[in-house]
């Protein structure tokens, strides 16, 4: 009997270790030494919600998230704004087992403006922007999560804006299958021949299973921008939809509460290997 519970006894023991061991070990990969597949955590996303996730991607491993198609149209007295958006890319490359780093890139745009007077068409490269997110704490354990992610879009014609900003998310756990998350932001711009200008961004998040692969989540989000003095409120929405372990499908909308902060659907997919 004393040596079937030492056996019992041993092999709960090594299966403790090992545990912890996996979580301690994945601290030495890194982008040339990959997260081994076994020990890579589950897929997490900063799309397509308006929240971030707190979750950086695997060392040594990429991650590319999309909008394939989004529409924005943005309402005034006298304005009417369509900003079509095609392929805009967000490229993740794990660094560490706590930080990656992402290139956002806006391949074509397509923006029409009506007004009473004339009607003008912009269309093109839409530019580049580098994020880097570090997770503080919840990476591969406990229920929640927070990352800090700063991020500057690259100025890349003499005329373009000067403009960055950092990001704080937060990712939790609930009971019962549901998950939520949290964000505050702040954003400065740099116009031509002006002082900076500021945006503060606050959202929130839950999420559920409705059957089997398939998602959806509801958000809140009020942008206020300091140079006005305005704040805008949105509701937004959406599914997603898990085709293979790796390769999630999503759809939806965020919707302004009023025209002019403009209201939006969209069609985009994520993909890591």
């Amino acid at each position: 009997m004393k040596k079937y519970l030492v056996i019992i006894f041993l092999s709960i023991s090594s299966i403790a270790v090992a545990q912890v061991d996996s979580f301690s070990s994945k601290k030495k990969y890194n982008l040339f030494n990959p997260t081994p597949t076994k020990w890579m955590r589950n897929f997490a996303t900063d799309r397509p919600d308006i929240t971030e996730s707190a979750y950086s991607v695997d060392a040594g491993h990429f991650q590319l998230e999309t909008d394939l198609y989004k529409r924005r149209i943005t309402k005034t007295d006298q304005t009417k704004e369509t900003v079509k958006t095609y392929n805009n890319i967000n490229l993740k490359l794990g660094l560490t087992n706590s930080a990656d780093i992402q290139f956002v890139v806006s391949s074509y745009e397509k923006s029409i403006a009506n007004t009473q007077i004339a009607n003008s068409l912009q269309e093109g490269f839409g530019g580049v922007t580098i994020r880097f997110k570090q997770n503080i704490f919840g990476n591969d354990k406990g229920r929640s999560a927070v990352a800090i992610m700063p991020f500057v879009n690259l100025p890349l014609h003499k005329d373009d804006i000067l403009a960055g900003g950092i990001i704080v998310p937060a990712a939790f756990q609930l009971s019962n299958g549901w998950g939520a998350g949290a964000q505050i932001e702040v954003d400065f711009v740099k116009p031509r021949n002006s002082k900076i200008q500021s945006t503060y961004i606050a959202s929130a998040t839950v999420g559920h299973q409705l059957y089997k692969k398939l998602n959806f989540f509801i958000e809140n989000f009020v942008t206020f921008e300091a140079s006005n003095n305005q704040a805008f409120f949105f509701v937004n929405g959406g599914l997603t939809y898990n085709l293979l372990p790796n390769l999630i499908l999503d759809a939806g909308t965020y919707y302004g509460m009023v025209e002019r902060s403009g209201r939006t659907v969209f069609l985009g997919g994520s993909f890591r290997l």
